[in-house]
C-alpha cells in the first residue's frame, strides 16, 4: 500500500475568513418580543433582557447560567437584567424564556398590577457558523 504526505504551508493552513467564529457580542432583547421566530444566539455570546416594566426572566436549563435573573431599574426609567447572562449551551439547544412581571419598586402606589408579561419566547443556540452547520 502507498502512501503519499502533502505538507501545507502556513498561509493555506489559516482559518478561512468566511468560516470564522463571530466574536463575542451582547444581544439586548426589547421585550414585549413575539413567542416567534426563536432567537438565534452563539456560543460566547451573552445576552439581557430589557422591558418598561419591573420583571424576571427564568428559562429551561442548557444554554443560560443561572436558571432566572431579575431586572433592575435603569436611568432611563427602564428596566434591565444585569449581569449579562453568557451563552454556554451546545448547538441546537433550546430554552424557553418565561416572564414574570413585578411591581415596579419607584412606583408611589404599590396597589397598582403590574401590567401582564409578555409571552414567552424561545431562545436557541445557533451553529451556523460553523462549517458543520448543515449535518442533522
Amino acid at each position: 500500500m502507498k502512501s503519499a504526505v502533502q505538507t501545507i504551508s502556513y498561509e493555506s493552513s489559516r482559518p478561512d475568513p468566511d468560516l470564522a467564529i463571530v466574536p463575542a457580542a451582547n444581544i439586548v432583547i426589547e421585550l414585549p418580543q413575539p413567542s416567534q421566530p426563536p432567537i438565534g444566539v452563539h456560543n460566547g455570546q451573552t445576552i439581557q433582557w430589557r422591558w418598561d416594566n419591573n420583571f424576571s426572566v427564568s428559562f429551561t436549563s442548557g444554554v443560560f447560567e443561572p436558571q432566572s435573573v431579575n431586572a433592575f431599574e435603569q436611568p432611563d426609567g427602564s428596566y434591565l437584567t444585569v449581569p449579562p447572562l453568557r451563552v454556554i449551551g451546545p448547538p441546537r439547544k433550546k430554552s424557553t424564556c418565561t416572564y414574570t412581571s413585578l411591581p415596579n419598586p419607584s412606583a408611589a402606589n404599590t396597589d397598582i398590577d403590574p401590567p401582564p408579561p409578555p409571552p414567552p419566547n424561545v431562545v436557541i443556540v445557533d451553529n451556523s457558523i460553523f462549517p458543520w452547520a448543515g449535518e442533522k
